[in-house]
C-alpha cells in the first residue's frame, strides 16, 4: 500500500458520531467512521490503532464494493472488533468468511442519519430527486439523469393511462400532461406497500387501455404537446 493520505484528507475523511467519556479508569467508548478505501491507509502508516481502540469503536465506510483489499484486510491484525459497513451481500459474507475481529453489518452511510427527522412540510418542494455526488466518472451522473427522466416520463405515461381509463378509453390520441407543480406531494420515504399498490394500478391501467386501443382502427400512442 502507498503512503499518500495526507493528514489534511484523513481528518476531513473521518467524523466522530461520539466522543470517549472518560469517568476514572473507566472508558465509554466513542465512535468514528472512516470513510473512503484509501483514507485506510492513513491509519495504517501514521496511527497508533491499537492505542486508538482503547477509546474509539471504528466504522470501515469503504468506497466501493469489493472487500479482498489491503485497506480493509490489514485491519483484522488487531483484537478489538472492527465494523465494517457492508451493504453488499458479497461483500458481508467475504468479511464474515474472514472469522476475525471484523464485523460485517449491513446499513451503509445514510443509515447514520435518523429518517424520522424528515416529515412532510406544507410547502411547494422545488426538487422530486436530489442525487449528491462530485463529478468524479465514477458516480456515473450521467446514467443517473436518464434513469431520472425515463421514471419521468413513465409516471406521465401511467397518469395518462389511468385517466384514459376513467374515460372509457374512447380517444386514440391525447396529450400527457406533466403533474400539476402544486399537487400534493408525498413523504420523503413513502411507505413500501402504497408504492407497489400505485405501481400495480399503473401497470393494469396501462395493459387495459392496450387492450382497448387495438379495439380501434388507429395505433394505440401518446403524444406531447
Amino acid at each position: 500500500m502507498r503512503d499518500d493520505i495526507g493528514i489534511e484528507n484523513a481528518a476531513l475523511r473521518s467524523i466522530i458520531i461520539k466522543m470517549p467519556n472518560l469517568s476514572g479508569e473507566y472508558v465509554n467508548k466513542g465512535v468514528i467512521i472512516i470513510t473512503f478505501t484509501d483514507t485506510f491507509r492513513y491509519y495504517y502508516y501514521n496511527v497508533d490503532i491499537e492505542a486508538m481502540q482503547k477509546y474509539f469503536h471504528i466504522v470501515l465506510d469503504p468506497s466501493w464494493a469489493g472487500y479482498c483489499l489491503p485497506e480493509i484486510l490489514f485491519w483484522t491484525a488487531y483484537k478489538s472488533p472492527v465494523i465494517v459497513q457492508a451493504t453488499e451481500i458479497t461483500d458481508r459474507n467475504f468479511i464474515i468468511g474472514t472469522g476475525s475481529n471484523l464485523r460485517a453489518v449491513e446499513f451503509g452511510a445514510s443509515d447514520w442519519v435518523n429518517y424520522n427527522t424528515f416529515s412532510h412540510m406544507p410547502i411547494r418542494n422545488i426538487y422530486d430527486s436530489i442525487y449528491v455526488a462530485n463529478y468524479s466518472r465514477v458516480k456515473q451522473l450521467r446514467t443517473a439523469r436518464h434513469r431520472i427522466v425515463g421514471i419521468a416520463a413513465l409516471r406521465r405515461t401511467a397518469r395518462h393511462a389511468r385517466r384514459r381509463d376513467s374515460r372509457g378509453g374512447d380517444t386514440d390520441t391525447t396529450a400527457a400532461q406533466p403533474a400539476r407543480p402544486d399537487g400534493p406531494r408525498q413523504h420523503c420515504l413513502p411507505r413500501r406497500n402504497a408504492a407497489r399498490r400505485r405501481n400495480h394500478s399503473a401497470s393494469r391501467a396501462i395493459g387495459t387501455n392496450i387492450a382497448r386501443s387495438r379495439q380501434h382502427s388507429r395505433p394505440y400512442r401518446i403524444t406531447r404537446q
